[in-house]
């Protein structure tokens, strides 16, 4: 039995093309016969970083393009306000 393991790809960091790469990653593994295929881990980096809404700093929290929050305690380490806020990320375009 073969068993292939993947983990945090970040194809956006890397520039890469989701489409191309999933591709040719599957070729590979079929071609290597792997009976089994697990991924652990982040196959994008869409992280963005939370801004403080009191003095406009980076925060140390980060949140994700599906992240949804309601009455979070959002501490800024620049100005040491903590805000409640409720955040969706929007997605770009």
């Amino acid at each position: 039995m073969k068993i292939a393991i993947s983990s945090d790809n970040h194809l956006d960091v890397n520039r890469q093309d989701p489409d191309e790469i999933v591709s040719l990653q599957a070729n590979y593994l079929n071609k290597q016969n792997v009976e089994y295929y697990l991924f652990a881990g982040d196959m994008f980096n869409d992280f963005q970083w939370l801004l403080c809404p009191v003095c406009g700093s980076k925060t140390r929290d980060r949140i994700k393009a599906n992240t949804e929050m309601k009455n979070f305690p959002l501490y800024c380490p620049k100005c040491k306000k903590e805000t409640i806020i409720a955040a969706v990320l929007c997605p770009k375009r």
